[in-house]
């Protein structure tokens, strides 16, 4: 059988390994593909993310990883498979960095797309002109997701103060 065909099973039947949690299983496939063909990107790539959800070996995962984005920065799902390896290893920021520049190469890749709908949605501060993280942000935040239930908030639900110094959103009484 020609090596390719085999190349491109192994590869395959990894894939999907890991798409279903068989992560020791998928390593040994995609370890079997890259020795047979060391120069395949998609390998590098999914053998990087099988090295770190099998083995927890993270750095050697990101290396394989990045260097498949490095060589084909064209591929969504190589930034899918390098923000994934970092949700692994516990980093959630750099994993949103790598799904965002993932959805700049392809806005529509469902993968990336339902990677980054997992985070949610942040409200806004209730005061727009301070920080995310000032102290009277903190708690009138806290107060706001004790009085409005998160499903119900609309705009109108969160009153912040505009640059102007009046509330921005604030429903008018009549």
């Amino acid at each position: 059988m020609d090596t390719e065909l085999i190349t491109e099973d192994l590869l395959e039947r990894g894939v999907k390994l890991l798409g279903s949690g068989h992560y020791k299983d998928a390593l040994r496939n995609l370890k079997r593909a890259y020795q047979l063909d060391a120069d395949s990107t998609r390998c590098l790539s999914y053998l990087g993310l099988a090295l770190a959800l099998a083995e927890k070996r993270f750095k050697e995962g990101e290396e394989l990883c990045q260097l498949a984005v490095r060589k084909e920065f064209y591929h969504p799902a190589y930034y899918l498979n390098l923000g994934k390896l970092y949700l692994a290893s516990g980093d959630k920021k750099r994993a949103i960095w790598a799904f965002r520049k993932g959805l700049e190469v392809d806005r529509s890749d469902a993968g990336l797309r339902a990677a980054m709908a997992s985070f949610g949605q942040r409200s806004r501060p209730p005061i727009a002109f301070l920080p995310r993280t000032h102290m009277v942000n903190k708690t009138l935040g806290k107060i706001r997701h004790t009085v409005v239930p998160r499903g119900r908030r609309t705009a109108d639900d969160a009153p912040s103060l505009g640059s102007e110094g009046a509330l921005a959103s604030a429903p008018r009484k009549p």
